[in-house]
């Protein structure tokens, strides 16, 4: 994969930490209280971006549907009782297998084949995947922003051009 690419999942798990920075400021109370939202409650949201995170992986793995379905059996049953920090825990380590997955394909884009029973199969590449997955975590993280303003608590800032201007002057020290 190339700089961009990997910057855009770099920039996708800064945005995801500043979210948890914030949520950590937050009452756990509040984090699982049921609001009428896009998602039961903001630690569902969360909940769901990671999910997805590991499917995508998985995808990028070249596992098969079927692979990938068992898998997430397997997770949505261990997320159920994820309390905040082990979810955030999860993220970590997620990540973390994310980096030796591009690290075994030496940073180099690949295509990637996937098949679904209902969409058929589709022929991309893990830019473009990785791509997704970056999209993906925006629409919820702006999801989770919208629902704690709703209860009355601040976002937490994600805008890609904040995550360059803290880049920028991380390498500039």
């Amino acid at each position: 994969m190339d700089q961009q690419l990997t910057k855009i999942y770099d920039y996708h798990v800064w945005a995801n930490q500043r979210v948890f920075t914030r949520l950590k400021e937050i009452p756990d109370e509040v984090l699982e209280k049921n609001i009428q939202s896009v998602f039961p409650s903001i630690l569902d949201a969360a909940k769901h971006i990671y999910r997805v995170d590991v499917v995508w992986l998985n995808v990028m793995m070249e596992k098969s549907f079927d692979e990938v379905t068992a898998l997430m059996a397997v997770e949505s049953e261990k997320i159920k009782t994820m309390t905040f920090a082990d979810l955030e825990n999860a993220y970590k380590n997620i990540a973390n297998e994310y980096k030796k997955f591009f690290s075994s394909l030496g940073y180099k884009d690949q295509p990637v084949v996937t098949e679904h029973p209902q969409f058929g199969k589709l022929e991309s590449t893990v830019s473009e995947l990785v791509q997704h997955v970056s999209n993906h975590g925006t629409y919820h993280r702006g999801n989770i922003t919208a629902m704690l303003r709703q209860l009355g608590y601040p976002g937490a800032s994600t805008d890609y051009i904040f995550y360059l201007f803290e880049k920028q002057t991380e390498e500039a020290r």
